[in-house]
């Protein structure tokens, strides 16, 4: 887990998944 702040945080897993799909083509479309 990658805690961004207190009381929030992420799965590194997620991120990584987030990170690949919003370099993708269509990615500024978020």
């Amino acid at each position: 887990m990658i805690e961004i702040s207190h009381g929030l945080s992420i799965n590194e897993k997620e991120f990584h998944y987030d990170f690949i799909r919003a370099s993708g083509p269509g990615g500024q479309n978020v």
